[in-house]
Parts: structure tokens; C-alpha cells; sequence
């Protein structure tokens, strides 16, 4: 019998190997750049849902404050074996629940969430309350950066499909079901250990697509003053089949 782990557990110590394809560094570059738009200075920075760090870790600007959290304590162990890149500071790095953030009111500049991790938030009344969470842990004119997954990539580009990925050192199968709104994938890892046996993981992962207008009517009822929708990694508004839309919200 297949054991299958809770989300982000098991597969924690490969989901940098799985997403080796992935160029954090272009994404922050983007995300700093609405950062840029609408502050002049920032001196503190937050990471939602971070992971594994790669965000926080692949931001070029400085700051004087870096913090980061994660639901998931195995992210956050690997998170924290990465911390010796800093030279001169060290994130605060904690694990939390987005829908209840331990930060005082008004006490971060900039909050920013990559990575479609909010579509793990599967009810839409948990999105709006870390929306009123974040605006709340936010000083006045702070600026939340986030991307979120469509409604329309999860049913017509998911779908109920299969697919399969290898390298040397890992073979992994993507098994995707589209249901009532929500997507579930089943993935399964084969990864090469170094006795040269592989080891098999299983995990569920689940996401919620959410559009444009649900999404930033949220936002505002959240209380945020600026709210405005892209199309992913451009600048350019969401087009009604957008696969991830980025969304910029101002306190």
C-alpha cells in the first residue's frame, strides 16, 4: 500500500531539485518592481508561504528587516540549511498560518506571496481573511505582491491529466483531477539516493483557482486603498484565459 504524506512534507527535502526549472530571480526582480512603484523606501520585507526561501533569497534589493514563515515545518527546516548565504543578515524565519500571521498591526512595509501558494488557501472566506491579516500586519502605504492561479488554467490546462518528468536523479509523475473548483494533484517521486536505489514519496497538493474580479474585490473589501491586476511577469491587464494573474494591492 502506497503511503501518501501530507502536502510539503516528504517531498520538502527535493522541491528545490523538483523546481530547479523555475527563475526565482527574474520573478523577484518583477515583484520588487511594483515594490519600487509605489514606496520610496523599505525597510522591512515579509515572505508568505516561503517555502523553501527561494523568494526571500533571490531579492536584489537590501533591507534592513527580512522575515518569512510557512505553514509547513519541513520547508522551513530546509529553508533554514540555506541561511549561510547571507552575509550580512539573517531572516527571521518562523512557521505560521497565513489566516493568522503572530506580527503586530502595522509592522512590516512590504508583504509578498509567489508561486500560486495562495491557491492552497481552498475556501474563499480563508483568502479574505489573510488578505485582512496581511493588511493588517502592513504600515500605512505598504504594499502586498502576490500571484494567484486562474480559475480557467486549473479546469482547461491542468484538467484531469498525466504527465511524467525525469532527470538522473529523479523521475516524477504529475497526476492532476479538476473538481468542483478545486484542482488535486497526485504526485509521485522517484528519487535516486546515493546508494544509487531510488526511494518512491506520494503527496496530494490541492488548489482553488480564483479570477480577477473575486480576487480584487476582496482586496478592497479588506480595506486596501490600490489594488490592480497583470498579467503573469508583465505588465499588461489579465486576459480572460490568464493561466496566473499577479495582483498589487496598496494600504
Amino acid at each position: 500500500m502506497v503511503k501518501i504524506s501530507k502536502n510539503f512534507t516528504s517531498i520538502a527535502p527535493y522541491y528545490d531539485l523538483l523546481m530547479k526549472r523555475i527563475n526565482y530571480r527574474e520573478w523577484m526582480f518583477y515583484v520588487e518592481s511594483f515594490i519600487k512603484a509605489h514606496r520610496k523606501t523599505t525597510r522591512s520585507i515579509l515572505d508568505i508561504a516561503c517555502g523553501t526561501g527561494n523568494g526571500l533569497m533571490n531579492l536584489r534589493e537590501n533591507y534592513e528587516i527580512y522575515l518569512a514563515f510557512d505553514r509547513s515545518i519541513e520547508m522551513i527546516r530546509v529553508f533554514k540549511k540555506k541561511i549561510d548565504r547571507y552575509a550580512s543578515h539573517s531572516p527571521i524565519i518562523f512557521v505560521a498560518d497565513a489566516r493568522k500571521i503572530p506580527l503586530l498591526d502595522n509592522s512590516v512595509d512590504v508583504a509578498f506571496s509567489i508561486f500560486d501558494s495562495l491557491n492552497n488557501l481552498l475556501r474563499p472566506k480563508d483568502l479574505k481573511k489573510t488578505f485582512k491579516e496581511v493588511y493588517r500586519i502592513l504600515s500605512h502605504g505598504g504594499v502586498f505582491v502576490f500571484d494567484l492561479n486562474t480559475v480557467h488554467v486549473l479546469k482547461e490546462k491542468w484538467g484531469t491529466k498525466t504527465r511524467i518528468e525525469e532527470d538522473e536523479d529523479m523521475v516524477s509523475i504529475w497526476r492532476t483531477r479538476y473538481h468542483a473548483g478545486v484542482s488535486e494533484l497526485h504526485i509521485t517521486l522517484f528519487v535516486r539516493k546515493e546508494n544509487g536505489r531510488f526511494i518512491r514519496i506520494d503527496e496530494i497538493h490541492r488548489e482553488r483557482g480564483y479570477n480577477r474580479d473575486e480576487v480584487l474585490s476582496m482586496l478592497k473589501d479588506a480595506g486596501f486603498r490600490i489594488t490592480e491586476a497583470y498579467e503573469h511577469l508583465t505588465y499588461s491587464p489579465p486576459k480572460k484565459d490568464s493561466f496566473r494573474i499577479n495582483y498589487v494591492a496598496v494600504k
